[in-house]
């Protein structure tokens, strides 16, 4: 007799799925200058709809414009996507 039999009654447990709290955004800034762009990445709350995820989007691209704007004679091209979880581990960058 297997161990999911109980009381005659076969059960079964329904595994949860692993949700990501989480979302990252990839932040690369090209300089005139710089032959290599600046990267960095930022985390925010995963928003449950597609028009809290459009909103939140827009706010990473204006705290960023706001954040760099001192060196906007200097700054060439913003680019801010969203990328997986995967991308960002412990730390480490790799590509996206």
């Amino acid at each position: 007799m297997n161990g999911n039999v109980l009381l005659g009654k076969a059960y079964t447990t329904p595994m949860p799925k692993p949700v990501q709290k989480d979302v990252f955004y990839k932040v690369e800034i090209d300089t005139k200058d710089a032959v290599q762009p600046i990267i960095y990445f930022r985390k925010a709350k995963r928003c449950k709809t597609a028009k809290g995820a459009d909103r939140q989007h827009n706010r990473i691209v204006n705290e960023t414009v706001d954040a760099w704007r001192q060196f906007d004679g200097q700054i060439r091209r913003y680019t801010i996507s969203r990328v997986p979880a995967d991308v960002v581990v412990a730390g480490e960058v790799r590509t996206a």
